[in-house]
């Protein structure tokens, strides 16, 4: 069973001589070894990239480490730090941070991230060798994503977000709650660029670049919605209000996908 560090506290080497082995920020991630308490105190473990930590932690600071969705990608080959984003591997003998675009394609298409590395790979593509330049994953951009998709051998169409949400009457992006709901109800799967936190990978206002798709779109009243992403950081699907995700988004940027159309070169 995993849990969560809800408060800063210690990793201690026994309950009873205080012996500290490392301090333990909120959001730490722990997974238990044995639940019978000693005291205040429960037998823990703590991963991190290099070394997995035993010792006691206070038993009221920790809180079990529940999700509602399952996670929406395959991802072989995963780090071993719990400490990670969900996004990140291990691909060419590396450890790959930058693979939120990678993983916003696969979930669109339905395959597995190794299965989309593999194909994007095994053609004679100047995309990837830019991206994956000595091995390390590097950021996308719109015609990245477009790019990987081609050798899925899966039919498809793809636009530019902004073209989709031009405003024909005045030549400019328009966004609203309705207009976004309108593609997703039109089977356009909508890849767009947004800022997240790191530690996280939550959306907020400023930050990293990132890249999320847009499940779901529920208008609520005007210029408000509830907007269902799926979210590479975490690999599930998180729900935000209208006002966090259009801070987090600003200016529309990404692709717009249709599955089962003609394909695109």
């Amino acid at each position: 069973m995993k849990y969560w560090i809800i408060r800063y506290t210690q990793l201690w080497k026994t309950a009873a001589s205080h012996y500290k082995i490392l301090d333990m920020p909120v959001g730490s991630i722990v997974s238990t070894i044995d639940w019978t308490p000693d005291g205040d105190y429960v037998y823990v473990y703590f991963q991190t990239a290099s070394k997995k930590y035993e010792g006691w932690v206070l038993k009221d600071y920790i809180e079990p480490l529940l999700y509602v969705n399952e996670e929406e990608v395959e991802i072989e080959n995963k780090t071993i730090n719990e400490q990670d984003l969900n996004q990140y591997m291990i691909w060419e003998g590396k450890t790959q941070y930058n693979l939120c675009g990678e993983l916003c394609i696969a979930q669109t298409f339905g395959v597995t991230l190794e299965t989309l590395l593999s194909s994007w790979k095994a053609e004679p593509t100047s995309y990837y060798n830019r991206i994956f330049y000595r091995g390390q994953s590097r950021t996308t951009g719109p015609g990245d994503l477009a790019n990987m998709a081609l050798f899925l051998s899966i039919k498809f169409a793809w636009m530019p977000l902004t073209t989709l949400l031009r405003d024909e009457r005045t030549g400019r992006t328009l966004v609203s709650p309705g207009r976004l709901q309108k593609l997703v109800q039109d089977r356009w799967k909508i890849t767009v660029g947004v800022s997240i936190e790191r530690k996280y990978g939550r959306l907020r206002s400023s930050g990293i670049r990132h890249w999320v798709n847009i499940l779901a779109v529920t208008p609520d009243g005007p210029d408000n919605a509830t907007v269902l992403v799926y979210n590479p950081a975490s690999n599930r699907q998180e729900w935000y209000s209208w006002y966090e995700f259009t801070r987090s988004m600003k200016t529309p940027y990404g692709v717009s996908i249709r599955l089962g159309e003609k394909t695109n070169e």
